[in-house]
């Protein structure tokens, strides 16, 4: 099913992506009759169309269609503004409220990790 989902959405997406050098295909292969029939220029052949006014009517459209489509997603989509903290400082997780029970708490711990603190950077040994 992973499989076929994948295959489907690869397949929209390509044709999605490719839409306009169908376009281009489909005026190369049909120039001739796009020429004789359904240029708007064909009673004037000093202007030399050759059918490219039906090419760019069409390649409008096609982004006219993009724009609509984008412009009703775009007005159904609503933003909100999430924070979320990269760190949490030790003051935010003490109890202000409850001052005995932070103390109780703080006692009963083990320590049972050990560190050296050092203000100074680590650096690679010298030479």
């Amino acid at each position: 099913m992973k499989k076929f989902t994948s295959v489907l959405l690869l397949v929209a997406l390509t044709f999605q992506c490719l839409s306009t050098l169908a376009v281009l295909n489909w005026f190369e292969f049909n120039k001739e009759f796009i020429v004789k029939n359904l240029c708007e220029n064909r009673f004037r052949p000093a202007m030399h169309c050759n059918g490219q006014c039906i090419l760019m009517k069409k390649l409008k459209a096609m982004d006219t269609e993009k724009e609509h489509d984008k412009s009703t997603t775009d007005s159904k989509r609503t933003t909100s503004k999430v924070d979320i903290p990269l760190f949490v400082l030790a003051e935010d997780l003490i109890f202000h409220s409850l001052p005995n029970l932070q103390q109780e708490l703080m006692t009963d711990i083990n320590v049972l990790y050990v560190y050296q603190f050092s203000l100074i950077p680590f650096h690679p040994p010298k030479v």
